[in-house]
C-alpha cells in the first residue's frame, strides 16, 4: 500500500515558527508560477525573494523546512537532495534569496510540483470552503484522498486543493 502525505503549513492561528513571505516587488518571478505546476522554463525561473522579520530569521537557521504563502514547501539543500532521489522528474528546484534584517541566505529553495493528481475524495471529505465548486477549495474540515492517487509520483499538487502531496 502506497501511504501519501500532504505537505502544508501550519493553521495560521497556531503559528508558532517563522513565516516566509513572498515579496513579489524584488522577485524576478510572479509567486503565481511558483504555486502552479508545469515546468518553468529555466530561463524564465529568474530570482525569487522571500523576507522574514528579525525574530523570524533567528528561528530560520535552525529550520530545515519554512512556512511560506506560496503554496511550496521552502526547504533547505539537505531537504532537496532527498526529494530528488525520487521525485527528480516530479519536481523543480528554484532558489531563493531569503532576505532579513540580518542579512541574506540561499541556503533555501522553494520544492515546486510538476503535476497535479487528483487525490481529493469529495464524498469522504468535509470541504467547506469551495473557490469553484467541484473544481477548486481552499479550506476542509476534513480531508480524505483517494486510495493510490498520487500513483507512480513521489510528488505532486492536488488539482482541486492545491496542496503538495509526497508519498
Amino acid at each position: 500500500m502506497q501511504q501519501a502525505w500532504v505537505w502544508t503549513n501550519p493553521p495560521s492561528n497556531k503559528i508558532t515558527l517563522p513565516y516566509a513571505r513572498y515579496d513579489d516587488r524584488q522577485s524576478e518571478l510572479p509567486s503565481y508560477k511558483i504555486s502552479g505546476v508545469g515546468a518553468i522554463e529555466p530561463l524564465d525561473v529568474g530570482r525569487a525573494v522571500v523576507t522574514l522579520n528579525s525574530h523570524a530569521a533567528a528561528k530560520a537557521a535552525r529550520l530545515q523546512c519554512i512556512p511560506s504563502e506560496v503554496m511550496c514547501p521552502l526547504v533547505k539543500q539537505s531537504i532537496v537532495d532527498i526529494v530528488q532521489r525520487y521525485a527528480e522528474d516530479d519536481m523543480q528546484q528554484i532558489r531563493v534569496d531569503l532576505l532579513s534584517p540580518k542579512g541574506k541566505s540561499t541556503d533555501f529553495s522553494y520544492l515546486r510540483p510538476l503535476h497535479y493528481v487528483h487525490c481529493t475524495d469529495t464524498d469522504r471529505s468535509d470541504i467547506v470552503n469551495w473557490i469553484i465548486v467541484g473544481e477548486k477549495f481552499v479550506d476542509a474540515r476534513r480531508l480524505v484522498f483517494h486510495d493510490g492517487c498520487i500513483g507512480e509520483r513521489h510528488l505532486a499538487r492536488d488539482a482541486l486543493s492545491n496542496h503538495v502531496v509526497v508519498s
